[in-house]
């Protein structure tokens, strides 16, 4: 998971004033052939949400409008720079799926 890259991002964002969350949960991005945990951060900026995506090999890559993100992450749990946490719909799905495969 790349908590390590991802991690500090988020504490240099909201010290320069940026609301962020960072997020775990699964990902089909990067040619992956299924859904793989990771991690990542989402950003506002200028009332757009945005995907900082810190093991992205290229620039442009690296951040991605929500919208367009939003079909390749899965969040399943979220801190914000409050440190409040959050349960995503992708936990649940998670679980389903957990549960489905030890029957």
């Amino acid at each position: 998971m790349a908590l390590r890259s991802s991690g500090p991002k988020i504490f240099k964002l909201i010290e320069l004033g940026i609301p962020a969350e960072f997020v775990v949960g699964r990902c089909t991005h990067f040619r992956r052939p299924d859904h793989a945990y990771h991690a990542w951060v989402v950003l506002k900026r200028d009332e757009q949400s945005y995907v900082l995506e810190a093991t992205a090999k290229s620039p442009k890559r690296m951040v991605l409008p929500l919208r367009k993100a939003k079909p390749y992450y899965c969040p399943e749990v979220s801190v914000d720079g409050d440190f409040k946490t959050y349960v995503h719909e992708g936990r649940i799905e998670s679980l389903k799926l957990r549960l489905e495969s030890e029957a």
